[in-house]
């Protein structure tokens, strides 16, 4: 519920127009946060180089964004932004883990998307990771 309400010269509030119930509010709140789509790919090499693309549900600007990635920070050379596509290179995975750990929150938001996507084992996947298979 909203109403349009004016200040008085007392510092007193006084109601102009009726209640009106609806759920703008919530709607408007709930655009604040990052909306994530869709995710590519769905696991990540352990040795990290692959690129990760994460379709937005709208239109983003670099400066509007925090993305960590196993608690490091990125910054605005780590990653690229083309509408609403956010794409970055994975790390190497940390020894003992199990998954990349992925942080986006939008500026002056209190709700930040927090996922995890799993690493596979560099000799299992036939997605180019950017690492050349020494083995």
């Amino acid at each position: 519920m909203f109403a349009i309400y004016i200040k008085l010269s007392n510092d007193q509030f006084e109601c102009v127009s009726p209640p009106i119930y609806s759920d703008l509010i919530k709607e408007t709140y709930h655009a604040q946060s990052v909306i994530v789509d869709s995710i590519f790919p769905k696991q990540v090499c352990e040795r990290g180089g692959q690129m990760i693309f994460i379709q937005l549900n709208e239109a983003m600007k670099k400066h509007h964004l925090d993305i960590k990635c196993n608690d490091k920070k990125l910054n605005d050379n780590d990653f690229q932004i083309t509408e609403t596509i956010l794409s970055f290179e994975s790390p190497v995975c940390i020894q003992g883990s199990k998954y990349l750990h992925i942080i986006i929150r939008k500026n002056n938001s209190q709700d930040p998307m927090d996922f995890k996507l799993p690493y596979h084992s560099h000799d299992n996947h036939s997605d180019p990771c950017g690492v050349i298979n020494e083995d």
